[in-house]
């Protein structure tokens, strides 16, 4: 679990990302504090995430597709139960 997400802090952009992993790479940064370790560590996740699939994840959207996801499959799985389970008790 990343810092960010327990204390609820505005996701990072690539931008800010990348910033802070050259200020990191530089030694510009105290790594000791763990606080900005996690945020090391996040930008760098973030600038390889980007690098490999060519751009940042939007977490909102992958959010509400998940539960758009969910939410069909337990509709049709209660649809198709309620349709089959009564032919199978008669």
């Amino acid at each position: 679990m990343s810092i960010r997400s327990r204390e609820r802090l505005p996701e990072l952009t690539l931008d800010e990302a990348v910033r802070i992993s050259r200020a990191a790479q530089l030694g510009l940064l105290d790594e000791d504090d763990s606080h900005i370790a996690g945020l090391v560590r996040e930008a760098h996740q973030l600038t390889v995430r980007a690098s490999i699939w060519g751009d940042v994840p939007i977490s909102q959207k992958r959010r509400s597709r998940r539960l758009l996801a969910i939410g069909g499959s337990a509709v049709i799985l209660i649809w198709t139960s309620a349709v089959v389970v009564p032919y199978l008790l008669r």
